[in-house]
């Protein structure tokens, strides 16, 4: 009877799972030749685009450098806080071994709290640099 029970919830499981998703279907009609196909792609990448045309204004790069040393920052200080609590089990008991892993825990906990500061103060100006912006284009039209 159990036996049953968790084959009848198995199956109702993996069919309600399975039932909402949509199969994509791809369509393997050619309609156009390749260079057609190529040109077509050309077009709406030129049309929509990745935002890489234009100038490219030093604010925004400013930011985004800074986001991705506060991001690098913020990985280095979490594999810091993994060793801390590797070196911290791995301890045995002694209060030397102890102390520097507390310390290092310590320290990285204090170091996240400041690069999370730093990144929300970074997200904070890159709004307004970015509002700035947008009204200095619209203030030149």
């Amino acid at each position: 009877m159990k036996f049953i029970k968790i084959f009848i919830f198995s199956l109702i499981t993996i069919i309600s799972i399975f039932s909402f998703f949509n199969l994509a279907q791809a369509d393997f009609t050619v309609t156009s030749s390749m260079a057609e196909q190529i040109k077509g792609q050309i077009q709406v990448g030129a049309e929509y685009g990745a935002g890489m045309t234009g100038k490219a204004d030093p604010r925004r790069m400013v930011e985004n450098i800074i986001t991705i040393l506060l991001g690098l920052v913020g990985t280095i200080f979490m594999v810091y806080l993994v060793a801390g609590g590797y070196w911290y089990i791995t301890s045995q008991g002694e209060e030397e071994r102890q102390k520097k892993a507390l310390k290092t825990i310590q320290a990285t906990i204090i170091g996240l709290v400041i690069v999370l500061a730093a990144y929300s103060i970074t997200i904070y100006v890159g709004s307004k640099v970015k509002e700035a912006v947008v009204l200095e284009i619209e203030a030149t039209k």
